[in-house]
């Protein structure tokens, strides 16, 4: 058999037993999350107000229809969500509005659509990575197979492999210099950073880290016709999420709603399934907020780039050089706004961690770098569903929060490693205060 006809072999196997995962999932597959999403714009058609201001009105819209439904997907998903929680923004709830009436259908649309994201998404990175379209097809299956963060995204029916496809196509089209022919048209690259984070804000750092790119790879001028499309852009989100409540102080009321991410009552704590390091640090020691915690991580981490772009202080002059260089990767861009996400947040939900497969395909190179890919291998390895399953089986269940609570973080010496070696490759004295080796 030919090497192209076993990739043909391996990927219709892959694609087969992904298929038959799927169905007989889908059944189990509550999508409490999607209920949200969903619920929202149907009770907002009898609702006036914003579910920011009356969340009960809107809970009680919702379990009537449940009640009175004789669907089992519905009630199953109404049981877990009898009460609401309308952290969305706006323009979020807006995108929704869209989704089919019946929620067993719309359900089943979204779940396709997650599938498809994902899979598209793994297979632009490992073509960015050089791999031949058959292999990526195969990764790309492997992926949906075996990845605990796409599982749990599927079972909840979240939005992040919606967004790790965003991620995905910019790395894609930054790396192979895709951009459209038209300046008008190229512009909207960094004008849609502004949908990507007001559609759900939880990317604020992977957004810089895309706009800083394209200012490095592009020009300033052209950067500065992109925030501008970024700025209409985001008046356009904004103005859709007002239109759609039928209220110009919606934004304002769930800007309000949500100040409770911040220590009040809905922050989640580690116990219930939140992943972030930075409540890890407030629960456990209790001297300071999330805010002050998450300002205090990203200082931290903000000091170890600049050590590894520096030689650890050694080659201080050459800071900039090399920063222009790291940025100039847009994969690297992209890894590091992961690696800032996944350490900073003051929520991270285990589907979070989708995007941890940006920094693992684009730096997995056993043969130039083993140490780092093996990093790489065992981050993965940590976060996928059979090994978790194993650990359950086994009597080993109370290790399973501590390993997926920490299972990214060799990606963070991955990512740093690789900001090393592109310092390294800036020429000694080529920063306007170069400093001796």
């Amino acid at each position: 058999m030919s090497s192209r006809a076993a990739v043909i072999a391996a990927a219709a196997a892959l694609f087969a037993a992904l298929v038959a995962k799927a169905v007989f999932a889908f059944p189990f597959q509550l999508g409490i999350d999607f209920y949200q999403f969903w619920g929202v714009p149907i009770a907002h058609r009898t609702i006036a107000a914003s579910p920011y201001r009356d969340p009960p009105a809107y809970e009680r819209a919702l379990n009537g229809i449940a009640d009175a439904s004789d669907n089992a997907k519905l009630k199953h998903a109404n049981g877990f969500r009898r009460s609401l929680e309308t952290m969305a923004t706006p323009f979020f709830y807006s995108a929704f509005a869209i989704a089919p009436g019946d929620f067993e259908t719309a359900q089943a649309l979204f779940t396709l659509l997650l599938y498809a994201s994902t899979a598209i998404g793994v297979f632009l990175l490992a073509r960015v990575r050089g791999l031949s379209p058959g292999l990526a097809a195969c990764l790309a299956l492997f992926v949906e197979l075996t990845f605990n963060p796409f599982v749990q995204d599927v079972r909840v029916s979240n939005v992040n492999s919606l967004q790790f496809l965003y991620v995905a196509a910019m790395v894609y089209v930054a790396a192979g210099d895709r951009y459209p022919r038209s300046a008008t048209l190229e512009s909207l690259y960094v004008g849609s950073l502004a949908f990507f984070v007001l559609f759900k804000p939880n990317t604020p750092w992977i957004a810089l880290a895309l706009a800083a790119h394209y200012g490095i790879a592009r020009g300033m001028r052209k950067l500065a016709v992109g925030v501008a499309c970024a700025c209409v852009g985001g008046m356009i989100a904004v103005g859709l999420g007002a239109w759609f409540f039928h209220d110009a102080n919606v934004w304002l009321d769930w800007f309000r709603f949500t100040q409770g991410m911040n220590g009040g009552s809905l922050v989640r704590t580690v116990e219930q399934g939140n992943l972030s390091p930075v409540m890890l640090l407030s629960e456990r020691s209790g001297s300071f907020g999330l805010l002050t915690y998450a300002l205090l991580v990203t200082a931290w981490l903000a000091f170890a780039v600049i050590l590894a772009m520096t030689s650890m202080g050694r080659r201080f002059g050459d800071l900039l050089p090399a920063a222009r260089r790291t940025l100039a990767d847009p994969g690297l861009a992209a890894s590091l706004g992961v690696v800032f996400t996944l350490a900073t947040s003051p929520l991270v939900w285990p589907f979070y961690h989708l995007f941890a497969l940006v920094p693992m395909i684009l730096h997995f190179r056993p043969r130039e770098a083993p140490r780092m890919a093996a990093c790489i291998a065992f981050s993965y390895l940590a976060m996928t569903s059979p090994l978790l399953e194993l650990l359950a089986r086994a009597g080993f269940g109370p290790m399973i929060p501590v390993l997926m609570l920490w299972a990214w973080t060799p990606l963070l010496a991955v990512v740093l490693g690789e900001v090393s070696r592109r310092a390294l490759a800036t020429p000694v004295g080529d920063g306007h205060n170069a400093s001796a080796p």
